[in-house]
């Protein structure tokens, strides 16, 4: 029998500004402009034997806050890897730094991946949701 797959997620938020510098984007774009962003990290595995969870649910807060404290209140075209700080590279940029910071982490779960970033501007009603397959798991 499989053992069952679980999803669990974590919720931060931060403002910071960007422009979209980019040929045949809209003019207002151009002009530095801010954000209210939230993100949405969510991880996928099996439940441990040992714990009951998928992982630590305290760790995946501590990396997300360090991802926040690159993001809030910054200019996110400065932010190494972000110089074109779309909604789509934001939530890649995202999976990338939970991915580098949990991978070199002991898990008692073979199935454990860093399985969808969804970024919102939620004042405006945008949404983008990234599903990183080209991380290997964490296990």
């Amino acid at each position: 029998m499989t053992a069952s797959l679980f999803e669990i997620s974590q919720t931060f938020t931060f403002d910071a500004a960007h422009t979209l510098a980019v040929e045949g984007n809209q003019p207002e774009y151009f002009r530095t402009h801010g954000h209210s962003f939230t993100c949405e990290v969510t991880m996928r595995g099996t439940k441990t034997p040992r714990h009951g969870w998928v992982m630590d649910l305290g760790l995946l807060k501590d990396v997300l806050g360090k991802a926040r404290e690159n993001l809030d209140h910054r200019m996110l075209n400065e932010v190494p890897g972000l110089e074109t700080p779309t909604l789509e590279n934001i939530a890649e940029w995202v999976a990338g730094q939970v991915f580098d910071k949990l991978k070199d982490h002991s898990f008692d779960n073979e199935e454990l991946t860093v399985h969808r970033v969804t970024v919102m501007r939620t004042t405006i009603g945008e949404t983008c949701v990234h599903y990183p397959t080209n991380l290997p798991r964490l296990a």
